[in-house]
């Protein structure tokens, strides 16, 4: 055997203390020549203690069960936790099955024996009970587990050597009074050297088990946003804690994780935009549901006619009633919803309210004169419950929700069936609309306007005999959609026709005839058809929509004549639309899961607000801060909410929207530029405390003429007027000094030298060059033969030296103190350049999509790879050391090119506006880019996004803190930390764990 024994033990702080202690104990033990003697055994062999916890889910690898098949004996660490842990259950069943169980020590650690032993230790192979050979290392103290071990470890050795105890204990003892120097010198070097040898193979596997262990966090973590993408929070946490070391998991930190977990909690959201939030889990495919007048909760319910109640907030089922039989059938439910707190179930044979603990708090029976249909509206009121018109007189009933007491009763016409499809109430609960219709019959279908205070039924001839939708209108009329019955087994294009009638009058306004064609979705025929309206201002007048959708087909109609405004064909069949009140724009839903924001006027959609529900969605509702969609073939619920960070902490709010900013070289103060006006306006700059959020200053200025201010130090801010003249503002003592630096540029282009300290302005054929600190010109070049023209360009070595791009595409180098013109390179077409901080070196972005790296020294190239600049627009930056390139070319990606190692380092997966800040921070290795849209934090060592806060502009490392702007509101975010997140996940989704099936489904064992 290779080994003597194989130690087992669970990877918590005292199991791995005890491990350690009985490994070094076993093979530093030294055996009494008499001992020997008797047993052919010279020393304890190596001992396998493996240094890492495996992650679940993996198979023990092929080094663990080498170990363990070359192992004589199996020692395992004892405490009442070790039963917990599946490794080394597994690695005793795996030892037990190669070796049998005689050679399987127990060491107890803590706890007592009945509950710290396994139970594989405590029976022999035919299943009777067995006390173990343990050795007893408990103690008070690390001190006193230490000596425990000391003296302990000697029954193990006496096991593993097949001697007696007592008989090792004697010889021990007397080999320790004969001990010598020269013995121990001896074996200390034997020591030393076995001990670097077997730590030279360990290092080696714990490399590789690193590696595999970062893998596999980066699979969690792209598991974790494919689930965030369906909208599910709360797995796509669970999933990145998984590839995380919390929750007593011991892995190493990736940054995928970290930030897959702060976009499955939500962070750094302001709560402007509806974004994903739950998933709602049913049993079956669902019919139907209701939220509350609050929108904290939902009612919904199946095919199979279960009843299910929903917190909105934590996601959480409150209670679920399982499908009734009631004298031996099945009791249909026909509408849910929710009224002062109590769930309320509309059903073939009740209408009942129930509280949270399912217990009834009303029920009304129908008794044999079963319900036959069903609606309640939108607030949760009334519930409309029609009659069995066979077992009962079909007659329509009015039921008010907060007692379950009837309000209101009509009577149907004879022959006719009352329907509540598209029930609707109007806005004072003072009319009800609905239809009634008759099999095979010439008389037309019928809108039916019914009065609450007087029982009234007044009645409007509908064109055809099927009702597609119908509604009270905007300006308190009545429209109605409605087409021949034989409309589904039909051939061509089906044709509908939208009526408007006068409700005063009982006149038809108008009648308009419109088509639209089918779809097929596997077995489904869909011909589905909704109509809205609304009056609202535009242009100063008023615009009168009524909005008919057809499957594809969207008709915006005006609402006087019904005459066609705007006709829209989506991508896919319109299931929902939902009217903004203030403007022509309006929520578009379709049946492959988008919901586009479109004008009414010309049917363009808002790019900015888009949101994704799921592949097959057949209804959406949105209002109250959520919006919920249910789909065809999945039995969830993907809710969507208002999720404002809880956390943000402002500053306030600007004149106008803010431009830029900048922070002080420490973090300690920061910018806010702002322009208000169109032309001639002035530009504020607001100077605010990071830590408090006090706002220092508010100075405004109206002859700016660079859209730029920088922090000279750290308190001196510099902000570039008309011509070649700055202001100083000073933060200690609130001054501003104007300065003008002698020079007769009225518009010059300005460069910001290195660390800020030199500026260049020029203007053909002039070149300036500012010092700061003393503010005046050093240096003062006048290209008078023209012989070159700069227009992109860097200032360096101390503002000696201009280098950029000439007119021609040259790169070029300026000595400005001598006026010599060098050319670097003439033949590459220059688009864009960056400098490195000292001068050596060029990267240089050339129309044949290359980026070559230039020795300034040698005029040559001596890097070059793909990249395809924008003359205008790309980024080409250097590191502040030199050893990074930071890259945004025309695909708008942004990326790390290493120019040591000759390769890049990261490329991002995003595509950025162009990118206005690049920091880079040493110490962590790390990148914090923004377009001001969006900030991200880039991790270099293991390549991949750390942080994303979105409206981030710029970001203090020493605080750990995001600034960002928003319109006008200037604010911040604490960048959470690993175990922030995992707090903040779990106040929004307290106790979740991953299901059995889960985890299953994800390979996590």
């Amino acid at each position: 055997m290779k080994y003597d024994a194989f130690v087992s033990y669970r990877h918590l702080e005292k199991d791995k203390f005890v491990a350690k202690g009985i490994h070094r104990a076993l093979e530093t033990s030294r055996i009494p020549w008499k001992i020997r003697k008797e047993t052919g055994k010279k020393r304890i062999n190596r001992v396998f203690r493996d240094q890492e916890e495996l992650p679940i889910g993996s198979e023990l690898g092929s080094n663990i069960e080498l170990a363990l098949s070359e192992s004589e004996h199996l020692v395992v660490i004892c405490t009442p936790q070790t039963k917990e842990s599946y490794w080394v259950m597994k690695e005793i069943d795996t030892f037990i099955a190669m070796h049998g169980r005689d050679n399987v020590l127990a060491v107890l650690a803590d706890g007592e024996p009945s509950e710290s032993f396994p139970p594989q230790l405590l029976v022999d192979d035919e299943g009777n009970p067995v006390e173990p050979l343990a050795a007893d290392v408990r103690g008070d103290s690390k001190r006193e587990i230490q000596k425990k071990i000391k003296s302990e470890s000697l029954r193990l050795v006496a096991a593993i050597l097949g001697c007696d105890y007592d008989d090792l204990k004697q010889r021990h003892r007397e080999r320790i009074v004969r001990r010598s120097m020269a013995i121990i010198a001896g074996v200390a070097a034997l020591s030393i050297a076995f001990a670097i040898y077997n730590a030279y193979n360990l290092q080696r596997i714990n490399e590789n088990y690193q590696k595999m262990l970062v893998k596999e966090s980066k699979v969690l973590a792209e598991m974790s946003i494919d689930a965030l993408e369906t909208g599910d929070r709360q797995t796509a946490g669970l999933l990145a804690m998984e590839g995380l070391p919390v929750n007593g998991k011991d892995r190493p930190l990736v940054s995928d994780c970290i930030y897959a977990l702060e976009k499955a909690t939500d962070s750094y959201d302001s709560g402007k935009m509806i974004t994903s939030d739950k998933i709602l889990r049913h049993d079956l495919l669902l019919r139907d549901f209701m939220i509350n007048n609050e929108g904290s909760r939902l009612v919904s319910y199946d095919d199979d006619h279960g009843v299910y109640w929903w917190d909105l907030t934590s996601g959480k089922r409150i209670l679920k009633r399982n499908p009734e039989l009631i004298e031996g059938d099945r009791n249909y439910v026909y509408a849910v919803g929710e009224n002062d707190g109590h769930m309320i179930v509309v059903s073939r044979k009740y209408l009942a309210a129930f509280d949270e603990e399912g217990n009834t708090v009303y029920d009304v029976n129908f008794g044999d004169e079963s319900a036959d249909d069903a609606y309640i509206d939108g607030m949760n009121k009334y519930a409309v419950v029609v009659r069995d018109d066979t077992f009962a007189d079909g007659s329509l009933e009015i039921y008010d929700l907060s007692d379950g007491s009837i309000v209101r009763k009509f009577d149907r016409k004879e022959g006719k069936k009352f329907s509540v499809d598209h029930a609707h109430f109007t806005s004072d609960h003072s009319l009800l609309l609905v239809y009634q219709w008759e099999y095979d019959s010439e008389d037309p279908t019928t809108l039916n306007v019914l009065n609450m205070e007087t029982g009234a039924n007044t009645e409007f001839a509908v064109k055809e005999e099927s009702v597609m939708d119908c509604i009270f209108t905007a300006d308190n009329n009545l429209a109605v959609v409605s087409t021949d019955n034989g409309y589904e087994l039909s051939s061509g294009p089906v044709r509908i026709y939208v009526q408007k009638f006068d409700m005063n009058t009982g006149k038809e306004i108008f009648c308009k005839e419109l088509e639209f064609n089918r779809t097929y979705h596997g077995n489904y025929i869909f011909a589905d058809v909704t109509i809205s309206s609304r009056i609202y201002e535009r242009d100063n007048r008023k615009e009168k929509d009524l909005v008919v959708t057809a499957n594809t087909r969207l008709f915006n109609l005006d609402l006087d004549t019904g005459e066609t405004k705007l006709t829209y064909t989506a991508s896919s069949d319109i299931e929902r639309v939902t009217l903004m009140d203030t403007s022509d724009m309006m929520l578009v839903g379709t049946f492959d899961g988008k919901i586009l924001d479109v004008s009414s006027v010309d049917g363009h959609p808002t790019p900015e607000i888009s949101y994704f529900t799921s592949n097959e969605m057949r209804d959406y509702y949105i209002g109250k801060g959520h919006l919920v969609s249910r789909d065809l073939n999945t039995p969830n619920l993907v809710v969507m909410s208002l999720l404002p960070d809880p956390d943000r902490v402002d500053y306030g709010q600007c004149e106008d929207d803010v431009y830029y900013m900048a922070s002080s070289p420490s973090g300690r103060t920061f910018l806010a530029a702002v322009y208000q006006g169109v032309v001639d306006g002035t530009w504020h700059i607001h100077v605010y405390d990071t830590e408090s959020g006090r706002e220092i200053d508010n100075i405004s200025y109206d002859d700016i003429s660079f859209d730029h201010a920088f922090y000279k130090d750290e308190d001196t801010i510099v902000i570039f007027r008309d011509g070649m003249a700055i202001y100083q503002y000073t933060i200690s003592t609130g001054e501003t000094e104007e300065i003008t630096f002698s020079g007769d540029l009225s518009w010059p282009e300005l460069v910001i030298g290195e660390e800020g300290r030199y500026l260049l302005y020029y203007d053909h054929p002039d070149y300036y060059v500012v010092d700061l600190a003393s503010n005046s010109v050093v240096y003062h070049f006048v290209d008078e033969g023209f012989e070159h023209y700069l227009y992109k360009c860097a200032l360096v070595d101390e503002g000696k030296r201009v280098i950029g791009k000439g007119n021609q595409g040259e790169l070029l180098e300026l000595k400005i103190g001598n006026g010599k013109w060098t050319v670097l390179a003439g033949d590459d077409a220059i688009r864009n350049v960056g400098v490195s901080r000292d001068g050596k070196y060029v990267a240089a972005s050339c129309s044949d999509g290359k980026m070559r790296i230039i020795d300034i020294d040698k005029s040559e190239a001596i890097q070059k790879f793909d990249y395809y600049g924008s003359e205008y627009s790309s980024l080409v930056k250097f590191s502040e050391d030199g050893k990074l390139l930071f890259l945004q070319g025309q695909d708008m990606v942004f990326k790390v090119y290493d120019l040591e190692n000759e390769k890049f380092a990261f490329i991002s997966d995003v595509q950025m506006e162009n990118i206005s800040y690049v920091d880079h921070d040493a110490a962590s290795n790390t990148v914090t880019i923004s377009d001001s849209n969006d900030m991200y934090i880039i991790d270099l060592n293991d390549g991949g996004f750390l942080h994303y806060v979105p409206t981030g502009n710029i970001f203090i490392p020493s605080a750990n803190e995001a600034i960002c702007s928003d319109g006008a509101d200037v604010f911040k975010y604490k960048v959470r930390s690993v175990d922030e997140l995992v707090d903040f996940f779990y106040k929004q989704f307290e106790g979740a764990e991953l299901t059995d099936e889960q985890k299953i489904r994800y390979k996590i064992y």
